[in-house]
C-alpha cells in the first residue's frame, strides 16, 4: 500500500521564530508503524479463540502473510459445518472474527481456517 507523508518545519527560539520551510513529502510503498500487530505477519497463524470456553460469542484471529482467498468455518462434534464466518479474499495481515453461538448447544466445536495453502484446525468450547 502507498502512503504519502508531508512534512514542514519551523525554527523556535526564546524571542524569535523563523518562517515555515516548504512542504516536502516523501511516498512508501509499505505499511509504517512501531505497533507489531500492524505490520503484516511473516507466517501464518490460528490463535485459540478468546475466551475459551465461551458464552456465547468468542474471537477468532488469524494471520495470513500473503493477500489471498480464506475460509473459516466452524463444525459441531459430528463434523457437520454450523457456520461459514469468511469466505473471501482478504489482504497479508492479521484478521479479527467475533462468532456468536447463541443458537447453539453448549459442547465441543471446532472452527478450521483455509487458504490456497494451508488448512488449521482448532478446538473450541462452548458451555451455556
Amino acid at each position: 500500500e502507498q502512503t504519502d507523508y508531508y512534512w514542514r518545519v519551523k525554527a523556535v527560539a526564546a524571542d524569535t521564530e523563523s518562517e515555515w520551510s516548504e512542504t516536502r513529502r516523501f511516498t512508501t510503498m509499505m505499511t509504517t508503524s512501531t505497533d507489531p500487530e500492524d505490520t503484516a505477519p511473516i507466517t501464518f497463524e490460528l490463535a485459540q479463540n478468546y475466551p475459551n470456553p465461551f458464552n456465547p460469542s468468542t474471537q477468532i484471529r488469524f494471520a495470513m502473510p500473503e493477500h489471498g482467498h480464506a475460509t473459516l468455518q466452524i463444525y459441531n462434534a459430528l463434523g457437520r459445518r454450523v457456520a461459514t464466518l469468511v469466505n473471501e479474499t482478504k489482504n497479508a495481515g492479521w484478521h479479527e472474527v467475533s462468532f456468536d453461538a447463541s443458537n447453539l448447544s453448549s459442547g465441543i466445536y471446532f472452527y478450521r481456517l483455509q487458504t490456497d495453502s494451508h488448512t488449521v484446525t482448532r478446538q473450541m468450547m462452548l458451555i451455556k
